[in-house]
């Protein structure tokens, strides 16, 4: 490629010469600068006419004249690059830019090798900022080189603007002083010279400071840094050049604002030099300390009143006060010169809250939950902590079951209906039950019921005794009736007659009497019934025999109950011994006199082993069987006649003679089987001296031997140690690379290493390093200190604790402000109080946890706790709603609620306040059961419908004898009071013994009156 290009450059150059000699090589319009009637591509190409040896005849003036801008990246880039006067070039030159300018893009810039003198003038030189070369502006090697009316633009980040070599001169001049301008570092060699005639030049630095150059200043406008102002004061001599010091800020203060009570301070820049102040980084506004000072306000907007406020339940209160509505300082009086009060919050006073108990519902009228109310501020509250603060009270539903005034109503001959008094609800039609019967007069009698009606009689009302049973001590009775109003008459089961005292006698059965059995604790014995469970008096045990208790153990237990401690001994079982005549069967038996327990091997697996012959590592055995079982283990022989030990044989291990051995270990080989053992490095003892710088040692387990007969020595001269190295004694050194012996000077002996080495020093020369604070940007350095004669770093004077140099950086740290953020929806940046610089990275909010309710129902807001930016549920689309509902026996209820997910938030169902999850769950309650009931059987179900019954269990009715009136008859459940077998009279004719003649019914025997 590189080919290539300088083909295409050479054609180029070609090109041009046929275009001078009016050849149509490349169009006249494309040439960048021409030489009287010749054309060129570039300004190099024009030079190269003017100065070749063949062109010099040209009877034409050496002027080279620009024809347009050469800037930029739309010129190519062998139109521009460096302009460069050759060595054997001895005439004049002149560079007319014309007004136009020219972007240098080489290596280096105006080279002047040769030639009297070289005059650029009327233009703009521009080198880019992107430019990475490091030479010069301008290089003058020989003769002059005059630069007028021409703008230098080095936007480098450090111009470079001259170099003048040994008897060259570079000139300045311009007829207006901001036209021509250099600035940048100067070098100036031994007999170089400088003049300045117009046009700003600024110094930044001089090069070679020990080289005295002859500047010569004479009009324009100077500028020049402190460090190199004393080399040009001298040149300054002429009235007329404006002269200027360049400042080097050291440090920038930021702005401070004042306030009413403290100064504030201008942004202002402090020179390093002459510790001048200056308003502006580049010095150019010099101000002086005390304009840099704000003074401070005072307070200038007024002092206002704050008015006192009482404090309620929820809301703190204040004394009277003034305030600064600047600095918000508060004060006692409006002129500010009394203290405010030490306490300017009273702290609100909580609520005072009494607890109202819950109220049920009625028929009539709603009840209410339990809530505490205030009694101040006439809130309502479900806890006594007042977190939880119920809007409006909530009123039960009304209860129809409740009722609270009742009355009878409906009374009929067999019924009554109780009424509720309040809504005129009928609650239940029930028969009538009587109470007692009372005598009413001689022979008749009298009983009411609740309902106010009753029943007469005269003579007797039976009522059945159904059948007692005995028990172990008191008599049970036969079936059969009493007279309710005769107290100790006995009828026969048929209501037929009386029973005389022997028939009763009859139907008394005896008692059953107790069938003990015995019964133990750990000390005594007694008896105690199977039925009643009646108990015997407790009579100590008679403890004189063995007691197997199986697999338990056995324990001395008593000779009357048979009872054994809870805690017997263990078995002392024998091993085990094969049961003759029964192949492959074994016991083991207690050994301890009177037990007879024993175990045997039913169910165990027996599984064969086959023979193995064994080797120096393998064990051996002959056939046998190997019985395991729950817990145990043990063998037969191979006819299982015979309970054996372990038949395995253990290996005999190997067997060896002498040690084998190399230059780094030793081992033993089995005579039997080859093996490798006891494979390890040697273990060496110390070296011995054998002869002259010849050394052995040897192996302390295996006598193996070795000596430095074949390492290199070499002698070593005496050394004095420093404290960057050791020094030595003169000695011998010998060495394999890994292991060192020292033999002394004559080589007759071995010397130890601390013999030989000399420690190095202690560091003498120590010198204090003064550290230096990091800024936002820029790293700083820990103190330290410095040996001046190793280098070493130290954190001590005393040189103890040595560091590195990264050990002493300190990092550079943005110090982020507590106030200033730049707040988004996804997060917040901070700003750097020092160099206003905002973080580059988004910190992710740190919202607190309490939300705040608005007056909008579902409206919350929290603030990040770092930059307080504000969120609010309102806008937030996505959310969960729970409908209300009553809990039930088996499921839990709910207050109802809107849940937002992406924010985990749940609000009441009114939207009017925030609420735990744990608050809107109304537990699951307790079954409400409810007698129930059908013809056969009755229970207790729950009412809500969940279908369970109470223990799981339906009873069956319990009924006597047919209750009955004129026209039916029926039975009562004597437990739910449920009637069953209800049916109309069966009516058959009847006549008493007196010739009375009734229709009775078949069924109940109800008769009614003589036809």
């Amino acid at each position: 490629m590189k080919k290539v290009l300088i083909l295409i450059t050479a054609v180029l150059l070609l090109a041009a010469v046929i275009s001078c000699n009016g050849e149509n090589a490349f169009r006249q319009e494309d040439a960048v600068c021409s030489v009287g009637s010749r054309h060129f591509a570039s300004v190099q190409s024009a030079v190269d006419y003017v100065t070749s040896t063949t062109s010099r005849a040209v009877s034409e003036e050496n002027t080279i004249r620009l024809l347009k801008d050469i800037l930029g990246t739309n010129t190519p880039e062998a139109q521009r690059g460096s302009i460069v006067i050759p060595k054997d070039y001895s005439g004049s030159l002149l560079i007319d830019l014309s007004g136009y300018s020219y972007e240098f893009a080489g290596s280096s810039f105006i080279s002047v090798n040769g030639g009297k003198d070289v005059t650029v003038t009327n233009g703009k030189l521009i080198v880019p900022s992107d430019n990475s070369s490091t030479g010069k502006v301008l290089t003058v090697s020989q003769g002059e080189l005059n630069i007028k009316d021409v703008i230098v633009d080095d936007s480098r980040p450090t111009p470079l603007a001259a170099d003048v070599k040994k008897n060259a001169k570079l000139n300045i001049s311009a007829t207006d002083d901001k036209l021509s301008s250099l600035n940048g570092s100067f070098t100036f060699s031994l007999g170089a010279s400088m003049s300045v005639n117009g046009g700003t030049v600024t110094f930044m630095t001089i090069e070679e400071p020990e080289v005295k150059a002859d500047i010569r200043l004479y009009k324009g406008v100077i500028k020049n840094s402190h460090d190199v102002n004393d080399r040009i004061t001298e040149a300054v001599r002429n009235p007329e050049i404006e002269r200027s010091i360049v400042h080097t800020p050291l440090a920038k203060f930021n702005a401070k604002a004042t306030t009413c009570t403290e100064d504030g301070v201008k942004e202002h820049y402090v020179c390093k030099t002459c510790n001048g102040y200056f308003l502006d980084a580049e010095c150019t506004k010099p101000t002086t300390a005390s304009e840099t000072v704000i003074l401070k306000l005072g307070h200038r907007d007024g002092i206002s009143e704050v008015k006192a406020k009482e404090p309620t339940c929820t809301e703190s209160g204040n004394p009277a006060y003034f305030i600064c509505t600047y600095c918000q300082m508060t004060f006692g009086d409006g002129e500010g010169k009394t203290s405010a009060p030490e306490k300017l919050v009273i702290d609100a006073l909580g609520h005072d809250l009494k607890y109202v108990p819950e109220k049920a519902s009625t028929c009539k009228e709603q009840g209410y939950g339990a809530f505490y109310g205030c009694t101040r501020c006439e809130r309502y509250f479900s806890d006594a902590d007042a977190k939880n603060e119920i809007e409006e009270l909530t009123l039960k539903q009304l209860n129809p079951g409740n009722h609270v005034k009742t009355s009878y109503t409906n009374i009929s001959e067999t019924q009554h209906t109780l009424k509720c008094d309040d809504c005129g609800t009928e609650i239940s039609t029930e028969d009538h039950e009587y109470g007692d019967w009372k005598s009413e007069e001689e022979g008749k009698y009298i009983r009411y019921c609740v309902c106010g009606t009753y029943q007469t009689a005269i003579g007797h009302s039976l009522i059945d005794v159904p059948k007692k049973d005995p028990t172990c001590t008191e008599e049970g009775m036969e079936a059969h009736a009493v007279c309710e109003i005769h107290s100790g008459e006995i009828w026969d089961v048929s209501h037929n007659s009386i029973l005389t005292a022997e028939e009763i006698n009859d139907l008394i059965i005896n008692v059953l009497g107790h069938n003990y059995e015995y019964k133990y604790d750990s000390s005594d014995h007694w008896q105690e019934c199977t039925r009643c469970h009646q108990k015997t008096e407790k009579t100590p045990h008679s403890r004189n025999q063995i007691v197997n208790l199986g697999d338990e153990g056995h324990s001395i237990g008593c000779s009357v109950c048979k009872y054994s401690s809870s805690n017997p001994e263990a078995h002392v079982l024998s091993g085990w011994t094969a049961v003759e005549g029964e192949q492959g069967k074994a016991l083991r038996s207690c050994t301890v006199d009177g037990c007879d327990y024993s175990i045997s091997n039913d169910g165990s697996s027996i599984k064969p082993v086959e023979a193995k012959q064994g080797s120096c590592t393998e064990p051996s055995n002959p056939f046998y069987w190997i019985c395991t079982g729950d817990g145990y283990e043990f063998y037969f022989n191979e006819d299982k006649t015979e309970v054996i030990t372990n038949p395995v044989k253990q290996a005999p291990g190997h067997s060896y003679e002498n040690w084998e051995t190399n230059d780094n270990k030793h081992w033993h080989v089995c005579t039997e089987c080859g093996g490798i053992l006891d494979e390890s490095n040697h273990s060496w003892l110390d070296w011995n001296y054998v002869s002259e710088k010849t050394a052995e040692k040897e192996c302390l387990i295996c006598g193996f031997k070795v000596d430095n007969s074949e390492w290199s020595s070499s002698y070593k001269a005496k050394e004095e140690a420093s404290c960057s190295k050791s020094g030595y004694n003169p000695c011998w050194i010998s060495t394999d690379g890994n292991e060192t012996i020292y033999f002394s000077e004559d080589g007759l002996s071995i010397l130890p290493a601390d013999k030989v080495i000399i420690p190095k020093t202690a560091h003498l020369d120590i010198e204090l390093v003064e550290g230096t604070e990091p800024d936002c940007t820029t790293p700083g350095v820990k103190e330290h200190y410095i040996c001046n004669t190793c280098n070493t770093l130290f954190a001590d004077k005393d040189g103890i604790k040595v560091v590195t140099s990264d050990d002493l950086i300190l990092t550079p740290r943005h110090t982020w402000s507590t106030t200033e953020y730049h707040s988004t929806s996804s997060g917040h940046y901070n700003k750097c109080s020092v160099c206003g610089f905002w973080e580059d990275k988004l910190q992710n909010h740190k919202f607190l946890d309490e939300w705040v309710m608005t007056e909008k129902s579902f409206v919350a807001t929290n603030q990040c706790r770092i930059c307080k930016f504000e969120r609010t549920t309102e806008g937030v689309e996505t959310y969960t709603t729970k409908e209300p509902s009553d809990p039930k026996c088996t499921s839990a209820g709910s207050t109802g609620y809107r849940y937002y997910p992406s924010l985990n938030l749940y609000f009441s169902y009114d939207g009017k306040s925030i609420v735990d999850y744990e608050a809107t769950v109304l537990q699951a309650g307790d079954h409400v059961f409810e007698l129930k009931a059908d013809s056969i059987d009755h229970w207790y179900e729950c009412r809500y419908g969940c279908g369970t019954i109470e223990n799981g269990v339906k009873n069956q009715h319990i009924t006597g004898d047919f209750n009955s009136n004129a026209y039916a008859h029926w039975k009562v459940c004597s437990e739910c009071r449920t009637k069953t077998e209800i049916a109309y009279h069966k009516f058959i004719p009847y006549t008493d013994k007196d010739g009375n003649t009734y229709e009775s019914c078949s069924v109940c025997g109800y008769k009614k009156a003589d036809k």
